[in-house]
């Protein structure tokens, strides 16, 4: 029995350390096609549900991929660059997207719940970007462990892409989001490979530079950062120069959903009040996202979490009033 309370008592204090970790941003890579015309018919509804240019939850990038259609003229601007990153998801069809490093979807299947469900929760590492402007930039990028970040091969990845621009694509499409414009090389590794670093509790600095290239508008040029692992490809975080540092954070509305029993074997009940849920998310004590439901009310609900590992999950609730995070014990 006392190991068992001294167990809960390591579960509670590391699940304290990991909510109180960085602000999660989630990765969104979009693979799309100008020529593409199932691209043209996905992409608007997409862009619509993930409230593209103003979500400020997310990192999104277009990558113009070979595929279908290798006349794409941001594909033939960077093929080199673009088609690595195709080949680390092995990539089939457009338009297919990949949220924090995750196996690709079509861009039709990804929903503003999934993406908020992406962006949940916090993360084990913080990233900060500043910028300098002018044509020859300079990216410093500041990262930091600020929570227990497992054993693995970690590359960074800094991309430089362009917000918006207005160019009339072979399929009909007239604006394009984030494109990818090119990789920043670092200490003489590929920008498009990525290269290693060693996240730990001492912050590290990185000065990226890079030079805009002819015809990019430099009002809409930035670089988007994430560290990534090389082995799972999940996503730790990612960071660009918008991202808020002295926001005010989300309601937390914690003492308004209820669970038990905690700790648990296998089903939870999951009740509400004085709130409105919408959506949950279960993700494991790094931070991934093993499942996501949309809630249509109050009602109570009952989940069943034997199918995943013995430890600590979080049960993240989005209501119309906030967020809450409950901390759940399977045993």
């Amino acid at each position: 029995m006392k190991k068992y309370f001294t167990l809960i008592l390591i579960l509670s204090i590391y699940a304290t350390t990991i909510l109180a970790q960085a602000k999660k941003y989630a990765l969104v890579e979009h693979f799309t096609n100008t020529w593409c015309s199932t691209c043209a018919s996905q992409n608007p509804g997409f862009y619509q549900r993930v409230n593209i240019e103003s979500n400020a939850k997310i990192h999104h990038i277009s990558i113009h991929s070979s595929v279908p259609y290798p006349q794409c003229p941001f594909y033939q601007a960077n093929k080199t660059e673009q088609d690595a990153r195709k080949d680390f998801y092995g990539l089939f069809s457009t338009p297919r997207v990949s949220l924090n490093g995750a196996p690709l979807v079509s861009a039709g299947d990804v929903t503003g719940a999934s993406i908020d469900a992406a962006a949940a929760g916090t993360s084990p590492l913080d990233i900060k970007v500043t910028e300098t402007t002018g044509t020859n930039r300079t990216a410093t990028v500041t990262f930091k462990a600020v929570g227990t970040i497992p054993v693995a091969n970690y590359k960074m990845y800094a991309a430089i892409v362009e917000k918006k621009i207005n160019f009339a694509g072979q399929n009909g499409e007239t604006i394009h989001h984030n494109v990818l414009r090119k990789y920043i090389p670092y200490a003489g590794e590929l920008g498009q490979n990525g290269f290693d670093v060693n996240p730990s509790t001492t912050a590290q600095s990185i000065n990226l530079t890079y030079t805009l290239g002819t015809g990019w508008d430099a009002s809409q040029t930035y670089v988007v950062v994430w560290i990534q692992n090389a082995t799972t490809k999940e996503v730790l975080n990612s960071a660009t120069k918008f991202d808020a540092t002295s926001a005010t954070p989300e309601l937390s509305t914690d003492a308004f959903v209820h669970v038990s029993p905690n700790p648990t074997s296998g089903k939870i009940a999951l009740s509400f009040s004085e709130v409105t849920p919408q959506y949950l998310s279960i993700q494991n004590a790094l931070g991934q996202v093993l499942e996501t439901r949309v809630l249509v009310n109050n009602s109570p609900i009952e989940l069943n979490l034997s199918q995943f590992a013995k430890g600590i999950v979080f049960v993240a609730v989005k209501s119309k009033e906030g967020t809450a995070v409950k901390k759940v014990v399977v045993e």
